[in-house]
């Protein structure tokens, strides 16, 4: 196992999130000018429907998956042909199922826009085993190129169909021919071939691991939908618009980093898991790597809302900067802790990885429903509660699994934790003076943050250096 690759794997994947988030920076303002409010809400509220039915696609057994012998044909391709049957069974639940939606939100324009958003469940769950072969195999550069080249065809999609009169179709044929691409080339790539055999009985293993995955997995997603539901009805929508910009803010470096580094480093930890003395030593090093990273960025970021928001957003978004500046920290230390999600999923504890899923999910939205209505304070206070609440028992279950000190695991924490707060503080008190010069205050963030990074390295170098050899070993 290298070292490199899984950096190298982690790099490729991460550039998936920073290119579409590129791409929609430089596409969006042109399908704004062709498509009406209307047309593009009625497109958002049809999507995240069919992405929530896709959860289900894979019946949760992909990364259990991960752990069978690629020469068990009877195993994979009874996998394949259960998703495949998943699929047909979710497209015709979003076909027959968008007249109902339709209804429910008095837009008549979804059932249509639903319908034809159908297809992307069975897509989704023709390609979800032959994407696990190539993850099982450490193919994360190939994975990338066919997102890349996924993403490229279905934004020009979208862009010739917008210029050519589609209007809000074009957005449909975005995300078919997007999920289409991927889909083929994902089969091409894992040149995977399934035999038509089927064994409900040799997947019941898989199954079982699955379906505490699946209800993981779902607890998350429908967390983050129930988050906006409540603050929309306790703020309405100016309140909204406020809380998703300030979190898409807080979740940008999960989805660039943590998110990658956990699917990448997952394959490469399987071998580990009988030993757990080795496996310990690599979770300290790369959750302190990731503390190393994050809680500096984040600090720092949180201390220089005004400037950040006000040069990227504007001024009209200050109060949506605000609450970035009170969360920011707490997601970072929420990113320390997914981590140990990885960890679990490993070691094959994933019902208990489900009740913690499910009850951050709850803690979560059950506080934002009783604060929410205090404002921006009260929101933040309750995302801090709920973070404190289990993300220091996640950890500390993985800590026991893995017969870890609990005082040499925050002991370790403190270094990046209290070098942070001092270059957030260094900045905090000049920020007077820089914050109207844009030309002034962010080399002096960026400085600030590459300092206390680097600090944090060496404060931590023995434990970085012994987790991280094992990789290599």
């Amino acid at each position: 196992m290298s070292l490199k690759k899984i950096a190298f794997g982690t790099m490729s994947m991460s550039s998936i999130s920073i290119l579409r988030i590129a791409a929609q920076f430089f596409v969006m303002p042109i399908l704004a000018r062709f498509l009406s409010p209307h047309e593009y809400g009625t497109v958002t509220l049809a999507i995240p429907i069919v992405l929530l039915l896709v959860i289900f696609a894979d019946a949760g057994v992909g990364q259990s998956l991960i752990k069978e012998d690629e020469n068990n044909s009877l195993v994979w391709s009874s996998a394949f042909w259960l998703t495949a049957i998943i699929g047909v069974v979710l497209a015709l639940v979003a076909l027959f199922g968008a007249s109902g939606l339709a209804i429910i939100f008095a837009e008549p324009d979804l059932g249509p826009i639903t319908r034809g958003l159908a297809l992307i469940a069975f897509l989704q769950a023709i390609s979800a085993i032959p994407g696990v072969k190539l993850q099982k195999r450490g193919k994360f550069t190939t994975i990338a190129i066919i997102e890349v080249v996924a993403m490229a065809a279905g934004l020009t999609t979208a862009l010739v169909g917008v210029l050519n009169g589609a209007g809000i179709w074009s957005l449909v044929l975005q995300q078919l021919a997007q999920y289409s691409i991927r889909a083929a080339f994902t089969f091409i790539a894992s040149r995977f071939k399934p035999s038509f055999v089927f064994s409900l009985a040799c997947l019941r293993e898989h199954i079982v691991f699955g379906r505490s995955m699946l209800f993981s997995n779902l607890a998350t997603n429908l967390s983050q939908s129930l988050e906006l539901i409540i603050i929309g009805h306790a703020l309405g929508a100016v309140g909204a618009g406020i809380f998703s910009m300030a979190f898409l803010f807080a979740r940008l470096p999960g989805r660039i980093l943590t998110g990658p580094l956990n699917y990448v480093i997952y394959t490469h930890l399987l071998p580990f898991r009988e030993n757990k003395e080795k496996l310990g030593g690599v979770y300290l090093a790369i959750s302190y790597l990731v503390a190393a990273f994050m809680l500096p960025m984040l600090f720092l970021a949180s201390a220089a809302h005004q400037e950040i928001f006000s040069l990227v957003l504007g001024n009209k978004w200050t109060e949506s900067g605000y609450l970035f500046a009170l969360i920011a920290p707490f997601a970072g230390y929420q990113l320390i802790g997914t981590l140990a999600v990885t960890i679990r999923i490993v070691l094959g504890q994933v019902r208990s990885q489900m009740r913690l899923a499910i009850e951050f999910a709850l803690a979560w939205c059950l506080l934002l429903a009783i604060f929410a209505v205090g404002g921006t304070t009260y929101i933040a206070g309750a995302f801090a509660v709920a973070v404190a609440l289990i993300v220091p028992r996640n950890i500390n279950s993985i800590l026991s699994l893995l017969s870890l000190s609990r005082i040499r695991f925050i002991t370790l924490m403190s270094a990046p934790t209290m070098i942070s707060l001092l270059a957030a503080s260094i900045y905090w008190v000049f920020a007077s003076e820089l914050r109207t010069q844009w030309y002034l205050w962010i080399p002096c963030v960026t400085g600030l943050t590459i300092i206390a990074i680097v600090t944090s390295m060496a404060a931590g170098y023995a434990t970085l250096r012994k987790g991280l050899s094992a990789l290599n070993s």
